[in-house]
């Protein structure tokens, strides 16, 4: 057997040649399956001492080569195509499949398949940005180009409220400088589902709404991002946030099913909670001093008052709820 050094470097084949490879090799190979086999197929000696035989045809072991690139298989291991041994390599070329992008083999588990086309997961790039896409993200093919859904969001018409691209449609509408085109079936309010038109039409945080419910959502706004907040986003705990803002200030974790603390408008999960129990439960403060021990919670003395009436609680009964001080009547109220 040949030594590693005599080992060959493969270069990158392009996707359209190796289209027409098997067809090639096909048609080479099946002139050689003639041959004696007792004769080796590359040297035309006979064979005396020890022979590789596949199908009737027959190799000295140094002879045994890749009848694709005719590089000597200098490895124990080796594949068989139509009777014919070949590199792994070459024979991975043969039986493809291949990455859209670059051409080269997929192999491995980091494949991403885009509709009927497939590519290395390094490979995979918008056309329009170049931005590496990785398998988590959505991408979208165009004109036969993959695109990130931000490029691809720009260049083709989407309907915001099913997110598929809007071919043929007669509801185009325009909205504080925004147009905005709308399959017919999705022309409805997201809210009370009422048919929208242009004289009825409102936009807000990626849904198309009727005017009237989008002024109703004037009296729903996020205490944390001060938004409005549709039906279907809400939660309402000692205020109204919409669900994704609805986190702990200190470690960002959702507590949407918990029971935090509220301290002002700042939403303290309970395990974080213990850390901050050295500032005022009104306004947030480290307290140094004047410090007072209610409820379970800390404050400062200025700070020691009803969030409505504005009454000093030091000498009257209070309230902590919702994370709010009241007097006892205020909280009756």
């Amino acid at each position: 057997m040949s030594n590693a050094n005599e080992a060959f470097t493969y270069k990158k084949v392009p996707l359209q040649v190796l289209a027409v490879v098997p067809t090639l090799t096909e048609n080479a190979l099946q002139k050689k399956r003639a041959a004696d086999p007792n004769q080796c197929v590359v040297c035309n000696k006979a064979i005396d001492d020890e022979k590789i035989t596949i199908e009737n045809r027959s190799w000295h072991c140094n002879c045994l080569v890749c009848e694709l690139c005719n590089k000597k298989i200098i490895s124990s291991t080796y594949q068989i195509l139509n009777g014919s041994p070949l590199h792994t390599y070459c024979y991975n070329l043969l039986k493809g499949p291949y990455c859209f992008a670059c051409g080269q083999i997929l192999v491995g588990k980091d494949v991403i398949s885009v509709q009927d086309k497939l590519y290395h997961a390094e490979c995979l790039r918008c056309s329009c940005c170049q931005r590496h896409i990785n398998k988590y993200e959505k991408v979208e093919m165009y004109k036969g180009i993959p695109l990130c859904f931000s490029c691809f969001s720009e260049k083709c018409q989407l309907c915001p409220k099913c997110h598929s691209v809007v071919t043929k449609t007669k509801y185009k509408f325009l909205f504080e400088g925004q147009v905005i085109y709308l399959h017919d079936v999705c022309c409805k309010c997201t809210i009370c589902g009422k048919d929208l038109n242009q004289d009825n039409f409102a936009f807000e945080q990626g849904q198309p709404l009727c005017k009237t419910c989008w002024f109703d959502l004037a009296n729903f706004i996020c205490i944390r991002c001060k938004q409005p907040i549709l039906p279907n986003e809400r939660i309402s705990y000692g205020g109204i946030y919409h669900m994704k803002c609805f986190t702990c200030h200190n470690c960002h974790e959702s507590q949407v099913n918990s029971n935090p603390e509220i301290i002002g408008d700042t939403v303290i999960c309970q395990r974080c909670f213990c850390e901050f129990k050295d500032r005022c439960s009104v306004c947030f403060e480290k307290i140094k001093q004047d410090r007072v021990e209610q409820h379970n919670r800390s404050f400062h003395s200025k700070c020691f008052v009803c969030c409505k009436c504005k009454a000093n609680l030091h000498t009257i009964d209070s309230v902590f709820k919702g994370g709010k001080l009241y007097c006892a009547n205020c909280a009756s109220n």
